[in-house]
């Protein structure tokens, strides 16, 4: 297919890509389960918010974590009792796996933790990482020509990547991650290799509208998606994207309904009464919750500083070059794609410049941004033609490649941890986010 905007024609590498994606991807799964079963199951009061919620919905058959086995901050309090402050959809689909694990083999939270957690972080993390990364090679076969640049990403996507430093614990990123990877990977053959099934159509729509329960900033990715879908195939969307995302949209109004009252998540309002109760810890949060700084060095470190996504996983940097070089059309293979992410990392990345103030709270890197992640793996290998030829870029990309994987290796036993470089600038009293 030839697009009027520039070449959609995809080329195919050798039939050794498939196995290689394959293999890849069976050794990242393999990693993240090693990397669980080396540690405790559950990482922080993040993750342990959202255990709780599962405990709660199958134990007692409520959103109501009164008493729940873990004890969190990330909660809130509304009426006489205690909610998580995490999204709903979620929890509420994990307890239902739960429910179901309960069931067959009597394990129980939170006498049987580690069996309990560790199934169904296999289920919802590393199966999906697994089908993630070999997606993501069958790309790099269709649309990159030379083997040591498909080889060069598959393996950033594997292993220099959050979403992979995510997997052993229990997130909405990962999740989010996947989702929009499986979004894009059926989107881009809609709009350049011609495909008109049904299917194709219906997963794009469920995946896209799936990652905004998760993330609600990738509306805009949502939208986006639907623009795209339907400047080349309206009926079709109409008749199966659009119904196929209705689903999870469905799913996030009853289980958000269901938990706060309202279709608004609790974590929208940190000023509300809700987290302002007596003995909270939002009302003098502490560290790098209590930050307020100007938002130019708040964004110099997002994107270059102790929490940059530049700075801590350097393969962005290749993937920004190939976004630029896309737009300024040096390179005219998916010029659409190059817009979406460019669209998408700005507005997001604005957002949370100027809504938050704390990167994140006790997470390594760059935590938001994980689910945009897969967007720029499809981006930066695009460019290689261009920037990629010359022997010292492959160099520099290798080092790029070890400095990321090296980030991510950090972050994989427990992502609930400050990353490296601001563990660094602490050491060398550039800040001081926890003073004596």
């Amino acid at each position: 297919m030839a697009d009027a905007e520039g070449s959609c024609s995809p080329t195919r590498g050798p039939a050794g890509s498939g196995p290689l994606a394959l293999v890849v991807a069976i050794a990242a799964g393999a990693l993240v389960l090693g990397t669980m079963l080396r540690n405790g199951p559950i990482g922080s009061v993040n993750d342990g918010s959202r255990w709780d919620t599962v405990w709660a919905l199958v134990e007692r058959g409520t959103y109501v974590i009164d008493g729940s086995p873990w004890d969190t901050i990330d909660k809130v309090k509304r009426g006489e009792h205690f909610y998580s402050s995490k999204p709903a959809l979620l929890p509420t689909m994990v307890a239902g796996e739960y429910w179901l694990i309960r069931h067959l083999t009597k394990w129980r939270l939170p006498e049987q933790t580690e069996q309990v957690v560790r199934t169904i972080l296999f289920t919802i993390n590393i199966v999906p990482l697994m089908l993630y990364i070999y997606l993501y090679g069958s790309f790099l076969q269709r649309h990159v020509q030379d083997p040591w640049w498909r080889a060069f990403w598959l393996v950033a996507a594997a292993f220099g990547t959050y979403v992979t430093g995510y997997s052993s614990t229990f997130n909405n990123h990962t999740v989010a991650a996947w989702s929009v990877l499986f979004a894009l990977y059926c989107l881009l053959r809609i709009l350049y290799e011609d495909v008109r099934s049904p299917l194709h159509f219906a997963l794009a729509g469920f995946f896209a509208a799936f990652t905004v329960p998760n993330e609600l900033p990738a509306a805009i990715f949502l939208v986006l998606v639907f623009v795209l879908l339907l400047r080349v195939a309206p009926r079709q969307t109409l008749l199966y994207a659009l119904p196929a995302a209705l689903i999870p949209v469905a799913g996030y109004a009853i289980t958000t309904y269901a938990s706060t009252g309202t279709l608004v998540p609790y974590y929208a309002g940190l000023k509300t009464p809700l987290y302002q109760y007596e003995g909270s810890y939002w009302r003098n949060p502490t560290g790098i919750d209590a930050l307020h700084e100007p938002k130019h060095i708040y964004l110099f470190n997002m994107l270059i500083g102790h929490h940059g996504i530049f700075s801590l996983v350097p393969v962005n940097i290749l993937a920004a070059v190939s976004m630029g070089l896309m737009l300024a059309r040096r390179v005219r293979q998916m010029p659409l794609l190059g817009w979406l992410g460019f669209i998408v990392s700005v507005v997001v990345l604005g957002f949370y410049t100027f809504d938050t103030n704390n990167y994140g709270g006790g997470a390594d890197g760059l935590r938001w941004t994980i689910w945009m992640i897969p967007l720029w793996m499809c981006i930066g290998p695009l460019g290689t033609d261009v920037y990629g030829r010359k022997r010292w870029v492959r160099a520099l990309a290798v080092v790029a490649l070890f400095m990321s994987v090296m980030s991510v290796t950090r972050a994989l036993p427990n992502p609930w941890t400050k990353p490296w470089l601001e563990d660094l600038a602490e050491k060398r009293g550039w800040i001081n986010y926890y003073p004596d």
